[in-house]
């Protein structure tokens, strides 16, 4: 057997949300643009006229607009004259008239934004996705309908011969309409009646969807209320008059749209399946990020540059400014800098803070303080919290790295002065694309990041594009040579271009180089057509998760479990088949986004698995346009969705109790997203009970790093709702037991909700859960909750002080996949029913002071399918109890770590013939002798 070895490795996981320092492996190409806003931002202050103004130019059909010869609306010219700011960016399309009227009637407090809501061609910009999005929603919405009436057995219902010919009859329907979807797509960016055809019926599928998913949860609550946690309902008794009736509506609805098709002369074409899309290509593994070519010299300049301020023993912080164009790899080089070891030698304290996204002093300083505790300090002051960075670099030579500074309406003057000076030699290096801003803060002369040397571009590009091919065809190298000229010595576009043409023919590679985007877009617009390519060759699925991500604010870390539930929340991922085939299916999307270099800044655990990720900026703003028409950021100021709008992300920094909720936002009633990130403050009572009374048809709901006391009992009225997320709310201390009528719920994020007393008496009735992450003040696992989970895969139970037992019913969990333990002072020991987890992948346990394996030596037995386990911080653990035997087959990873009475790993782990990889503690020697 062969047996890796790695002595002293630090634990790779983290029971925080952290803001980790770049390592060895870390790289991004990425560029450091300028802050953007994170989708379409409205603006509700314009002048008296604005209504009457806004619904004159609205885009469609019978506004009423006077057109010239050339099809374009007539006065662009005046209202360019009358104000010459308003080109602006659109990186596919020139401004349209409507666009330019939008600005001419919105002012100034538009004009950042990048696309207007009534363009027409900005629109027409995310036409690709709307289709897809449809076309892939439709052919999910046909599979449910066809298993609708076996899912929920109409057959046992009495007088259901209705509701089933309904449902045939809407199969039908909707089947015929699936046909043309395809063709549709590629007709609709030239034909705007197809257009508008398209959006209606759009509009129809998703009320099929509703309707269905209402009788849904009308049968699963009778399961509940009875007892039964089968998926037999034998004794369900929902009325079948009223089923049918809303099922015929919804069909006549979409047959008058269906009617329609005829004026296209529309082909009947299929529609691909996920096993059709992947089956051209394999799931490759990831190009190790930290081969960054081309920047030893740049690096070293900036070494030397460093140490000199750093050993000129001078009392003033210094500031070296690395200034470069978007994509051009200046986080990369600055990476590079950070983790060289004679950068290290200099420095007593090294802290990297990513500031992309920040937009006041307080979150910067924030930022700095969490990249070295992974605490969160939002609930402090200013003052308070500038104080707390002073004692942490209070007499230390500290190098602070702040990369991509964005946003140029934060003072950043005044933050360098609230930094304290530290030790002599202390510097502040940071990265941008704002030349203004490197003038303003600098002490030393900014360094500009170069372009690369076309060699080193095409070494970048071949990597990507061959995948350590040994053998590199000829014809396809002269072409590539040809694509990397176009990338003009942007290293993010060479990489994105070779992820693009791995294992394409010679067809794709031609197709690239002979695209007229790369060459007529310069600067960042050139980046976003460059990434546009890699977006288009999607498969039609997967376009539709990507667009998703457009939820998440720039530069946060995305966990790839809780992403892949919050597709299947969405609806995103076909659960025709079963959960378990569903989070399999996002495992495989979220793969073939990373090999597609989608995303970056990748934390590993230690089985090789990517716990975390980011974006980058660019590819951030690629997901927000091609999702335009169903995402919106809205805040008190900015509050125009439309009524098609499904995705809402509130971009409101700092919440208070006097915040009200905007009445406006009802427009997009039929959301079915609200997300709020990276905001702060206290949320009032009256604000959540507006939401939840207008947002019903919510799939998810996201109140992170945000405080209340008390989540409304309304909450229980969101009867479709899959995805919950609370979590860093300091305040919560209960959660309504009206909670437990949300028997769709699969995920319920409540990490660090430290105040937390306890579940709700009911959580049994969520017997669809999935994921949950619990923090709390418990001092056991509900017994009777655990007997309801039947479905849950991930559970991860952290910073719980008063845990004492996890409970005798955990065996109940019996499709349990992944179990972490972090941070629990007071469990002595696992429960012995646990030995029922046969189907248990992996186990981490970090932190845990009195948890003795020893306790409960059966709790280890019977895990026959575990694959990875990690123990860290467990100073009672001295080695695996013999019922650990169970996993000899199946366990490949073993990581143990900072748990001093260790003594040796037993002699049967000779006998695990999985085993690839062990790590144990540096001041321990390896014990395994065997080969």
């Amino acid at each position: 057997m062969g047996l890796g070895v790695e002595v002293g490795d630090k634990v790779a996981a983290s029971t925080r949300p952290i803001i980790t320092s770049p390592t060895s492996w870390g790289h991004r190409d990425r560029g450091d643009e300028e802050a953007t806003p994170a989708a379409v931002r409205l603006d509700g202050g314009a002048s008296a006229n604005g209504v009457e103004e806004r619904k004159r130019w609205r885009w469609g059909p019978g506004s009423g607009r006077g057109n010239r010869d050339d099809g374009r609306v007539a006065g662009r010219e005046d209202a360019e004259r009358l104000n010459p700011e308003l080109h602006h960016y659109n990186p596919f399309f020139s401004p349209s008239d409507d666009h330019v009227e939008y600005h001419r009637f919105h002012g100034a407090s538009a004009r950042g934004t990048r696309w207007c809501p009534t363009c027409s061609r900005c629109r027409a910009r995310s036409f690709s996705q709307e289709m897809t999005v449809l076309s892939v929603f439709a052919s999910s919405i046909l599979s449910k309908v066809t298993t609708f009436a076996v899912e929920y057995a109409l057959d046992d219902i009495k007088f259901a011969w209705n509701v089933k010919s309904e449902l045939e009859k809407l199969k039908n329907s909707l089947g015929a309409i699936c046909a043309v979807l395809k063709d549709a797509e590629k007709k609709q960016s030239t034909h705007t009646l197809l257009k508008n055809w398209l959006e209606n019926l759009k509009d129809v599928v998703y009320d099929i969807d509703d309707v269905l998913d209402d009788v849904g949860t009308q049968v699963l609550q009778q399961k509940v209320r009875k007892g039964e946690i089968c998926t037999y309902f034998a004794q369900l008794t929902i009325f079948p008059f009223e089923l049918g009736r809303k099922i015929r509506k919804v069909r006549e609805r979409l047959n008058e749209i269906a009617a329609l098709k005829r004026d296209f002369e529309l082909k009947e074409e299929p529609i691909d399946t996920p096993s059709d899309q992947f089956s051209q290509r394999e799931t490759h593994s990831l190009i190790g990020e930290q081969n960054i070519f081309g920047r030893d010299k740049a690096k070293n300049d900036i070494v030397k540059m460093i140490s000199e301020a750093a050993e000129s023993n001078s009392n003033t912080l210094s500031v070296l400014p690395l200034v470069g164009m978007g994509g051009v790899g200046k986080t990369a080089l600055a990476k590079l800098v950070f983790n060289d070891k004679s950068t290290k030698e200099n420095f007593d304290k090294m802290l990297w803070a990513s500031v992309s996204n920040a937009f006041n002093l307080k979150q910067i300083v924030n930022i700095i303080i969490q990249s070295d505790s992974g605490e969160s300090n939002n609930q402090l002051t200013l003052e308070a919290i500038t104080k707390k960075l002073h004692e942490l670099l209070r007499d230390k030579r500290y190098l602070l790295v702040l990369d991509d500074i964005s946003n140029d309406n934060v003072n950043w003057e005044e933050l360098i002065n609230l930094l304290p000076s530290g030790r002599s030699g202390s510097m502040i290096l940071i990265t941008t694309r704002l030349s203004k801003i490197a003038s303003e803060l600098k002490t030393l002369e900014p360094y500009e990041v170069p372009k690369l040397p076309h060699e080193e571009c095409m070494r970048i590009f071949v990597g990507y594009a061959f995948r350590g091919e040994k053998a590199k065809d000829r014809e396809l190298l002269k072409v590539g040579e040809s694509i990397v000229q176009k990338c003009d010595g942007l290293p993010l576009a060479a990489r994105t271009l070779g992820s693009l043409l791995f294992r394409k023919d010679i067809s794709m590679w031609q197709e690239v180089k002979e695209n007229n985007l790369l060459s007529t877009k310069k600067g960042k617009d050139d980046i976003l057509s460059v990434l546009k390519l890699s977006y288009d060759a999607l498969p039609s699925d997967l376009r539709a998760c990507f667009a998703s991500l457009s939820t998440f604010p720039k530069d946060y870390e995305i966990f790839r479990e809780l992403l892949i539930m919050y597709w299947m929340a969405m609806g995103l991922l076909n659960t025709a088949s079963g959960s378990k085939e569903a989070i399999r299916m996002g495992e495989r999307y979220f793969s073939e986004l990373a090999g597609r270099s989608l995303f970056q800044d990748y934390v590993f655990s230690h089985d090789g698995t990517i716990s975390r990720c980011k974006m980058h900026s660019f590819v951030h703003d690629l997901a927000i346009s091609v999702s335009l028409n169903e995402h919106a950021t809205i805040s008190c100021e900015n509050f125009s969705p439309t009524d098609r709008v499904k995705n809402l992300v509130w971009d409101h920094k700092d919440f208070s109790t006097e915040l009200r909720f905007p009445q406006q936002l009802r427009r997009a009633r039929k959301a079915r997203a609200f997300a709020s990130r990276h905001n702060y403050g206290t949320v009032s009572k009256s604000f959540l009970e507006d939401l939840l009374a207008t947002f019903t048809l919510l799939r998810v709901l996201v109140f992170s790093e945000v405080e209340f006391e008390e989540l409304p009992s309304s909450i229980g009225n969101l009867k479709h709702l899959r995805y919950l997320d609370l979590q860093w709310n300091t305040k919560i201390k209960f959660l309504p037991n009206s909670l437990c009528k949300l028997v769709n719920l699969q995920t319920l994020q409540l990490a660090w909700c430290k105040e937390l007393e306890e579940l709700p008496r009911d959580v049994k009735r969520l017997v669809s859960l999935r994921y949950l992450i619990l923090t709390s003040k418990q001092q056991y696992l509900p017994k009777d909750a655990l007997g309801g989970w039947t479905s849950m895969v991930f559970l991860q139970i952290s910073a719980c002080p008063m845990l004492t037992s996890l409970t005798e019913g955990f065996g109940n969990l019996s499709a349990l996949r992944e179990l972490f333990v972090f941070n629990c002072p007071k469990l002595p020991s696992l429960p012995s029913s646990m030995n029922r987890l046969v189907t248990l992948q992996k186990l981490v346990i970090h932190n845990c002071d009195e948890l003795d394996l020893m306790e409960s030596e059966e709790a280890m037995g019977g895990l026959k399918s575990l694959e990875s386990i990690e123990l860290a911080g467990l100073p009672k653990f001295k080695t695996f109890p013999d019922s650990f035997a169970s996993a000899s087959s199946s366990l490949q990873y073993l990581k143990v770590s900072e748990c001093p009475q260790f003594e040796e790993l037993p002699d049967f782990i000779k006998r695990f013939s999985s085993l690839k990889k062990i790590e144990i503690p540096k001041s321990r020697p390896p014990i395994i002798t065997w080969a």
